[in-house]
């Protein structure tokens, strides 16, 4: 007569069994699509949000961006720029200007076409874009407050449309940002009542203060939707050191990282921020003036404005038959009229968005492949615009 096995032992020798076969089949899963067995926790550059452009990294310091499809060091050099260190004089120097696209979100430093471009030109591509919500005002203040300082023959500006014309932008910030994203110390421009000209405001509500750090958020208000997201981050935190020791569990969440995350990128924010077709004339009449005003504090020197599109911007030029709507078309030429040399990145990239992925995967940023069709593009069509210049004025 067979040994009796109670119940309960049985159970719990049938579930290590799944247990440790489902960790098997995970880690070998793992290992067939190149992905790490264990969820790697993310990781973001130390930043502060205390000067006038905001968000901005901290001065000599190095950290890491680690995420699901990255992890790359970042090096802040002494006035917080993710570039090499800089002298005040240099005979021949470009000022780049931008987001994470410019920033190089999710991508070496050596990886960005600025530094291709300077690899390539013996130019000068001195680089003050920035992750963290970056748009044209802060461009503008950046400059303005800091770059400027520097020695430069020209300038050079990443425009995202996707989101350039909403991230400076106090009315969009109320309706689609929690209230810590709405409390940040970034700056916002508020338009008068006839639209010529805007004033800068801190925050949504116009009372942010500057903080040492904006990686870390305040602690959370009593109230129930703060409680119900102070309960959200709570699991999510169960789940990501789960990840970070169970092959399962990083199996789980770098699949549907990958999947979600595409989603993400083509239907919801390309949804809220339409890019080459916005329509919205407040949001574009801020950002007009804007530029208008950065293209002021350029003076003479040569101004070029690259236009970064994503993968919506190419679906919708194929079903509209046309590259802009009207409002953004009129709003190129009133970057033209201001002086700005206006280049379409769509040109570079057209092709290339038809059989290849643009971006890291897991978001939407460039990979280090675009990054370099970028640079191919301009030196192969803009070569004497990027290193034939003026001559200085004494």
């Amino acid at each position: 007569m067979p040994k009796y096995t109670p119940r309960w032992r049985a159970v719990l020798w049938s579930l290590v069994f799944s247990v440790i076969v489902a960790e098997v089949t995970s880690a070998i899963g793992l290992k067939l699509i190149h992905r790490p067995l264990y969820w790697t926790a993310d990781e973001m550059p130390r930043r502060t949000e205390k000067d006038p452009w905001g968000a901005w990294g901290v001065p000599n310091s190095k950290s890491r961006l680690v995420g699901p499809c990255y992890n790359v060091e970042y090096n802040f050099n002494s006035v917080g720029a993710r570039d090499k260190e800089r002298h005040i004089q240099s005979p021949k120097r470009w000022i780049v200007l931008g987001d994470s696209f410019v920033d190089g979100f999710g991508i070496e430093e050596n990886q960005r076409f600025t530094n291709i471009l300077e690899e390539r030109t013996g130019w000068e591509f001195a680089n003050f874009g920035n992750s963290g919500d970056f748009g044209p005002l802060q461009y503008y203040l950046i400059y303005k407050d800091l770059a400027k300082q520097f020695e430069h023959d020209g300038v050079i500006v990443g425009l995202l449309l996707f989101n350039d014309f909403t991230d400076n932008d106090a009315e969009w910030w109320k309706l689609h940002q929690n209230r810590y994203q709405q409390n940040r110390y970034r700056p916002y421009a508020i338009l008068s009542e006839d639209n010529r000209s805007y004033k800068i405001i801190y925050g949504t509500s116009g009372n942010a203060t500057p903080r040492a750090d904006f990686n870390v958020p305040p602690p959370p208000d009593d109230d129930a939707s703060a409680l119900d997201e102070k309960r959200l981050s709570t699991i999510r935190a169960l789940a990501r050191r789960l990840s970070e020791v169970s092959a399962t569990f990083s199996l789980f969440r770098q699949l549907s990282s990958e999947f979600s995350s595409r989603s993400i990128i083509e239907s919801f924010y390309n949804r809220l921020t339409p890019g080459y077709f916005t329509t919205d004339q407040r949001e574009i009449t801020a950002v007009k003036l804007i530029l208008h005003d950065l293209a002021g504090e350029i003076g003479n020197r040569p101004k070029i404005m690259l236009l970064f599109p994503v993968h919506s911007d190419f679906v919708a030029r194929r079903s509209q038959k046309k590259n802009y709507s009207d409002q953004v078309n009129q709003f190129i030429g009133d970057l033209h009229s201001d002086g700005w040399r206006v280049i379409d990145m769509a040109d570079a990239l057209s092709e290339a968005d038809q059989s290849t992925d643009l971006t890291l995967g897991c978001n939407a940023h460039w990979n280090a492949t675009t990054n370099r069709r970028i640079a191919d593009f301009l030196l192969a069509n803009y070569r004497k615009d990027l290193t034939e210049l003026p001559a200085r004025s004494k």
